[in-house]
C-alpha cells in the first residue's frame, strides 16, 4: 500500500482531484520542508493494466475541473506509451546483443543463407572451420562448400527448408585448402527470406567410429584365426593319439603280466583323458559360435579315480610317496 495522496492514486489506479488536499481521507501530511499544497490532481500511468508511474499537479491558481483531469489522463496515456516503447527498445537491444554474442561466440559454424542459396552472413566459427575469410564467403552459393560427389548423390534440400521443414543431416564439406570435413548440418527457415544453417564438425567422431569398426574387425579376425588354430591343432594331435590308443588296445589283448597290463591300461586311460581335453579345446570354438551342446553321460566314479591314480602312480613312486 502506498501512503498519502500520491499513494492514493497508485492504490486505486484511478485519477482524482480535490480542492482541499488536507481534508482528503488519504491525507497524511507532507514531508518536512515541503511546499504547502491546497489543490491536488493526480492520474496513474497505466499500460495494459500495469502501473508504470503517475502524473500529479498541485496548487493551481484556479480550481481543477473534469476537463483538466481528462487532459492529464491523455498525457498519462502518452507517457505510458513512451515508457513502454523505451522499455521495449531496451529489451530489443538487449535481445539483439545476446543473440549477437551467441552468434559470434558459438563453437558451431552459423550461416545465414538466402532462399536462392546465397550466403548472406557467417560467424567466426564458420570461417575458422572452413579456412575462409568472411568476405570470401559472402555472396557465394552454399553448394560451393559441399564436396562435389556428396552433392551429386544428395542435392541440398533448399526447397524443403524454404517450405518450413527443419533438416538435419551429415554432409561432407570442402575447406579452402581442399580438405574434406565431416559435418552435421541442421537448417531451418527463420524469416521471410533467410535460412539459418548450423554446422558442427564431427570429423573426430567419424575417425573414432572408423577406428572402432576396424578394431572390431581385427578382433573378429583374430578370434577366427584362434578358432582355426585350435581346430587344426586338436585334429593334428588326435590323429597320432588315436594310433597310440589303438595299438594299446591291441597290446591289451595279448598275454601280459599283471604289471604290464596295468601300465598299458594307464596309457589307455591317460590317452582317453587327453582326447577329452582335445574335445574341450574344440568346445571353446563351439562356445564362441554359440553352438555348444551339453550331454548327460553315465560314468563310473571308482574307475575314474583308479584311472587318475594310475596316471600319477609312476611320478608318485619316483618321488618316494609310496
Amino acid at each position: 500500500r502506498y501512503p498519502g495522496l500520491y499513494g492514493h492514486v497508485l492504490n486505486t489506479r484511478m485519477g482524482f482531484f480535490t480542492e482541499h488536499a488536507d481534508m482528503h481521507p488519504a491525507w497524511e501530511g507532507l514531508p518536512a520542508g515541503s511546499i504547502p499544497i491546497k489543490r491536488f490532481l493526480s492520474v496513474p500511468a497505466l499500460y495494459a493494466g500495469r502501473l508504470v508511474g503517475q502524473i500529479a499537479l498541485a496548487s493551481a491558481p484556479r480550481p481543477y475541473s473534469s476537463e483538466d483531469l481528462e487532459a492529464v489522463k491523455r498525457i498519462a496515456n502518452s507517457f505510458s506509451l513512451a515508457i513502454q516503447r523505451t522499455r521495449g527498445e531496451e529489451a530489443l537491444r538487449e535481445s539483439e546483443e545476446r543473440h549477437r554474442t551467441l552468434y559470434e561466440q558459438s563453437s558451431e559454424g552459423i550461416f545465414l543463407v538466402a532462399l536462392n542459396g546465397q550466403i548472406r552472413a557467417c560467424n567466426p566459427a564458420a570461417t575458422a572451420m572452413l579456412g575462409y575469410e568472411e568476405a570470401e564467403l559472402l555472396g557465394r552459393q552454399g553448394t560451393e562448400l559441399v564436396e562435389p560427389d556428396s552433392l551429386r548423390r544428395s542435392p541440398l534440400p533448399f526447397r524443403r527448408v524454404a517450405a518450413g521443414e527443419t533438416i538435419r543431416e551429415e554432409r561432407l564439406l570442402l575447406s579452402k585448402e581442399g580438405r574434406h570435413l565431416s559435418t552435421e548440418v541442421s537448417a531451418k527457415r527463420i524469416g521471410s527470406d533467410i535460412i539459418q544453417v548450423l554446422i558442427r564438425d564431427i570429423s573426430m567422431r567419424k575417425r573414432m567410429e572408423e577406428e572402432l569398426v576396424k578394431a572390431r574387425q581385427d578382433a573378429e579376425q583374430a578370434n577366427a584365426a584362434k578358432s582355426e588354430f585350435l581346430a587344426k591343432m586338436s585334429h593334428d594331435i588326435r590323429t597320432p593319439m588315436n594310433a597310440v590308443l589303438a595299438m594299446t588296445e591291441v597290446a591289451l589283448q595279448t598275454e601280459l603280466k599283471p604289471e604290464q597290463r596295468g601300465y598299458l591300461e594307464t596309457i589307455r586311460d591317460s590317452g582317453d583323458h587327453l582326447l577329452m581335453l582335445l574335445n574341450d579345446i574344440l568346445d571353446i570354438s563351439k562356445i564362441e559360435a554359440r553352438r555348444l551342446e551339453l550331454e548327460q553321460v553315465d560314468f563310473d566314479l571308482t574307475r575314474q579315480l583308479e584311472a587318475l591314480m594310475g596316471s600319477q602312480r609312476l611320478q608318485a613312486q619316483s618321488a618316494g610317496l609310496f
